[in-house]
């Protein structure tokens, strides 16, 4: 049986999921329902109801691949859900809220420096599940070393 080897590589999106889940206000319009990578099987049956989802999406061109700085900068989409397209947009608005007023702070094994909007919340039907979303896409500056 070979040993455990301890991830060393940051994941950004569970800084972002542990950020944001203890945002006051994002814990109250969310339930405390925000996830990553995907929604929880177990969730699909309540839905839809507002909650948030952050996911990867790619990024990682403003630093690291030009230096020997051990951060880098990548995308992340937080899919916010809803009951309807307005509460979708407002689950959206205050993650973008709380997204960018994060400060230099670790959040689970991630160091996060800061967090820029890349995409302001825009409301639309899933075509598949036919649930509210809104998609805040947001670029994050972390540490790639798990902290």
């Amino acid at each position: 049986m070979s040993p455990t080897v301890p991830f060393t590589a940051a994941d950004p999106s569970e800084g972002i999921a542990l950020y944001l889940k203890h945002d006051e206000t994002v814990a109250f319009v969310t339930g405390g329902r925000v996830f990553r990578p995907e929604l929880p099987k177990i969730e699909v049956k309540y839905m839809p109801r507002s909650c948030a989802i952050v996911r990867p999406a790619g990024g990682g061109n403003l630093v690291g691949s030009r230096d020997f700085l051990p951060v880098t900068d990548s995308r992340l989409d937080v899919v916010c859900y809803g009951s309807s397209r307005l509460e979708a947009e407002s689950v959206a608005r205050e993650c973008a809220r709380a997204l960018k007023t994060l400060t230099l702070s670790k959040w689970g094994h991630a160091k996060l420096y800061w967090a820029r909007i890349a995409g302001n919340p825009n409301s639309v039907i899933d075509p598949e599940t036919n649930w509210p979303f809104a998609v805040v896409v947001t670029q994050v500056m972390h540490g790639i070393i798990a902290a």
